[in-house]
């Protein structure tokens, strides 16, 4: 299972162009090619919606007349009214269709996206909570030394029974905290299970590296799906446009009729045809009105544009800032580590002349290993903070 979970890293950082479902489940995977393939079906039938229906029909009648007189008649037809000039309209119409085809590949690119910074951060939740419980097991080993210790004292007469109390009590949290950990581990785990098939006991970091701002602004996900948009609402408005404007259409129907009489000593029948071509043009009270609102919406949707790109910028220098705090935590944490390296020396000598207890030294041990999983708890911060650049823009459509 472990080579599984580096295979699907290895595959998540090769990119998501052909390998983007990997992290996913299979239902999920399932669930997104059907959507994929929606898009495109519906891209098909916006590009070619100009295309009027050609109206097939067929008949059959029966008449007796007071006179006994009877006579039947069958007839079989085809024809069809079709838009040859909208003005602009049915290049419109396909120029919508190609940029309703983009703006759904951009939206279920960034739908990917979310599905796998979604697992890729309930995994790192999942090595954190790992890293919090051995932490807690470390910690309660110390409360363990330090209820002896004051027990010891209390038997002694030389401490009160509030310090032994106390200790007992900061004990029985931490056994509270380590139990609650324990349930948040088993209920992460089966959560992860609904939407990817990664073992999250297993899994291996990817380790992000840093996208540059212009990477994240100029490629996100969010940003390339508005701009698609915008290009929707272009198109809406010339299809707006022409639907007032003069538009030329032909007209063309033909068939096969028959008519009997028993009467007549033979029946008439034969084919017939028509053809002829228009112009229309509607006049409208509300045309200007209708025409109005669609360029409101599309000045909304570029002005939505320029107004993510700068929440963007800030969003990337607040993730640099938080990044930055992470880090000068683990270099006071760094710097501190080499101080309990010498008390840990010093300590460890004092035991060996039996100046010092060995619970001394045992749990100036176990505070350094509390200290040393505080690290790794910062740089899971910081690799989630990547993570979540990276999963927001399409930088990795090349790699």
């Amino acid at each position: 299972m472990k080579l599984r979970s580096i295979v699907l890293m290895s595959l998540l950082v090769a990119g998501l162009q052909g390998s983007e479902y990997e992290l996913l489940s299979d239902e999920k995977q399932k669930l997104l090619q059907e959507q994929k393939n929606e898009y495109e079906q519906q891209s098909k039938l916006y590009e070619y919606d100009y295309i009027s229906p050609l109206n097939l029909g067929a008949s059959y009648g029966y008449d007796r007349s007071t006179t006994h007189q009877s006579s039947s008649s069958s007839r079989a037809s085809a024809s069809i009214s079709q838009d040859i000039f909208r003005s602009g309209g049915i290049d419109a119409q396909i120029g919508y269709a190609k940029a309703f085809k983009s703006s759904s590949e951009f939206k279920l690119k960034q739908d990917i996206a979310d599905l796998n910074y979604s697992t890729y951060s309930a995994l790192i939740s999942y090595k954190r909570l790992e890293l919090q419980k051995l932490q807690s097991e470390i910690k309660l080993a110390n409360h363990d030394i330090e209820v002896f210790i004051k027990q010891k004292l209390y038997e002694a007469g030389k401490s009160d029974i509030t310090e032994l109390n106390n200790a007992l009590m900061l004990r029985i949290n931490q056994q509270k905290s380590d139990l609650d950990l324990k349930k948040s581990l088993s209920t992460l785990k089966e959560e992860l299970r609904k939407i990817s098939d990664a073992d999250p006991d297993n899994f291996e970091l990817v380790g992000f590296e840093l996208i540059p701002k212009e990477s994240f602004v100029g490629d996100n996900f969010a940003i390339k799906y508005d701009e698609s948009q915008s290009r929707v609402y272009e198109e809406q408005l010339h299809l707006t446009q022409s639907k007032y404007l003069p538009r030329i259409y032909v007209d063309a129907s033909g068939g096969y009729m028959k008519n009997h009489t028993p009467s007549d000593a033979k029946s008439r029948d034969g084919s017939y045809y028509s053809a002829g071509a228009g112009v229309s043009m509607p006049l409208s009270y509300t045309a200007s009105y209708d025409k109005e609102v669609k360029k409101i919406a599309l000045l909304k949707q570029k002005y939505l544009v320029d107004d993510e790109k700068r929440a963007l910028n800030s969003e990337y220098e607040i993730a640099l800032l938080e990044m930055q705090n992470y880090k000068e935590q683990i270099e006071v944490i760094e710097k501190n580590m080499a101080l309990y390296d010498d008390l840990i020396v010093a300590l460890d000598a004092e035991v060996a002349s039996g100046s010092k207890s060995k619970y001394d030294l045992q749990t100036i041990v176990n505070t350094k290993k509390i200290e040393q999983i505080n690290i790794d708890l910062n740089r899971l911060d910081v690799e989630l903070l990547l993570a979540k650049l990276y999963f927001s823009s399409n930088t990795h459509k090349e790699r």
